[in-house]
């Protein structure tokens, strides 16, 4: 193994029942799942949305690296049945549906707390507003994302005094959030002005260390030719199936060295295994679950 690898594994033998799609929620569990937790991905049979099409998305191979696969018809209530006997066994419940969904499936806080008193129950719905801003020479990639967030009210005159625009501090069209949002194109285009003015490494540099959060916008192409993320152990080379690719590792390190990648889990790859593992179900038994078209 390389020896800037290292499973840090300080999560090993908590259980995650993970009913999270796409991006916000995955991000959660996968965070889990770096640190060792055993992460057993809920789909429906024919895959959660986030990994159609003709291969698996880049992006879910992200999001589901060291995570097992299982597939369950919610729908029937045999499969429901079984996911509330994975909440038993479980220390984490995820989800990021819809607001209502979870609770139409009849997995809602009340019903999996109920079946398990000591779970986590985990939920996202949705994430904080953000923008990217054009950059010089601007060429289809040439934009920085920054944030000035409600929870710090200095931001915004931080960006202010930055752009050269600090007879704008404390103007009642813009000092509060909710007053900048009303105005959002006005505001953009003051801070646009000056974004155009610089390209989008200078303007992460300067905003960012003006104590506002940013970052230039960077292709994938960009960050996998990147060589010094190859050299810090940040992108290593994961096989998905036949599908060999460069892939990012969990960004925290323990030790000094970073965490291993796992393939992403082939769709309902470990339904049997993990099916054994937390319910003591046999071989024969996912076969009659596979034959009735539960799993």
């Amino acid at each position: 193994m390389n020896p800037n690898i290292a499973p840090p594994n300080c999560l090993a033998g908590i259980k995650v029942l993970d009913l999270t799609q796409f991006e916000a929620g995955t991000t959660c569990t996968e965070a889990l799942a770096w640190m060792g937790a055993d992460v057993v991905k809920v789909e429906p049979p024919n895959g959660e949305a986030g990994r159609r099409g003709v291969a698996d998305p880049y992006y879910f191979m992200i999001y589901s690296a060291n995570k097992r696969s299982i597939t369950v018809n919610l729908k029937s209530e045999r499969g429901l049945a079984l996911v509330k006997e994975m909440a038993k066994q479980a220390d984490v419940f995820a989800e990021n549906f819809s607001p209502g969904a979870i609770e139409r499936l009849g997995l809602g806080y009340d019903v999996v707390s109920a079946l398990n008193p000591r779970i986590i129950y985990a939920q996202v719905k949705g994430n904080a507003p953000s923008g990217i801003f054009p950059c010089k020479p601007g060429g289809p990639n040439d934009y920085v994302y920054l944030l000035t967030s409600r929870a710090n009210p200095e931001h915004w005159p931080r960006l202010l005094k930055l752009i050269g625009r600090e007879e704008l501090i404390g103007d009642s069209r813009y000092d509060k959030a909710a007053a900048r949002v009303e105005r959002e194109a006005e505001v953009n285009e003051i801070i646009a002005q000056w974004t155009r003015q610089h390209t989008k490494e200078e303007a992460m540099a300067l905003i960012s260390g003006a104590g506002v959060p940013a970052g230039a916008v960077f292709d994938s192409m960009e960050l996998t030719n990147e060589p010094s993320f190859y050299e810090r152990g940040i992108l290593q080379t994961m096989q998905h199936g036949d599908w060999k690719m460069p892939m990012t590792t969990w960004p925290v390190r323990f030790d000094g060295a970073v965490a291993p990648v796992k393939p992403a889990p082939l769709l309902g790859e470990h339904t049997a295994e993990a099916l054994g593992d937390w319910l003591g179900l046999s071989t024969a038994e996912v076969d009659d679950l596979h034959k009735d078209g539960i799993v």
